[in-house]
């Protein structure tokens, strides 16, 4: 996933679970962050998948999530994003690697150039299937920039609380969990 956007989330602001956490060994503290992390970032990727509807379509079905543990540093991370591997594989359009990118912060005016073919072919405008025009052809396009669609942004901060909550609550849960399996050894 080459798109994305995380929340770092401190354990420590939460002093009673950083008390139970530190009786537990590494392991185990990263395999219930895992789990907390990956319920908890379900409901952004619900959300980012919903704004992306009104800018298209197609690829709010590529919107995904990853939960990735790192040992040596001790961290779980869980970004949500475009599942770049699966649009390239499923989808007729071309788009860029970093679209995301794109839709998220816009972009700037800039020359549009044929890379691999002598012309480029754009979709007709409104005055063109007026004017009975429905295929333009040229060398190079100016495109006017687009402007930002934060869909990220907009759905982290509006999904900030129900994702911190859930992960407090499995994270607890998942240390009760960790207790029990110790008692009864």
């Amino acid at each position: 996933m080459a798109d994305g956007m995380a929340i770092k989330v401190d354990p420590r602001q939460f002093a009673a679970l950083n008390k139970s956490l530190e009786t537990l060994k590494g392991p185990r503290v990263n395999a219930i962050n895992r789990t907390a992390s990956t319920k908890a970032i379900r409901p952004v990727r619900l959300d980012v998948k919903q704004r992306l509807r009104s800018v298209s379509k197609e690829l709010s079905r590529f919107a995904d999530y990853v939960v990735r543990t790192y040992k040596r540093s001790n961290t779980v991370v869980a970004l949500v994003g475009i599942n770049n591997g699966k649009l390239k594989k499923n989808s007729e359009k071309e788009y860029p690697t970093n679209v995301l990118d794109l839709i998220e912060f816009g972009t700037e005016p800039h020359t549009i150039r044929a890379a691999n073919k002598k012309t480029l072919a754009l979709p007709p405008t409104e005055q063109d299937i007026v004017d009975e025009q429905f295929t333009i052809f040229g060398k190079t396009v100016r495109h006017p920039g687009s402007a930002p669609t934060p869909v990220l942004r907009n759905a982290f901060s509006s999904k900030r609380t129900q994702m911190e909550s859930i992960w407090a609550n499995e994270m607890a849960a998942g240390v009760v969990k960790e207790f029990d399996k110790a008692k009864k050894k």
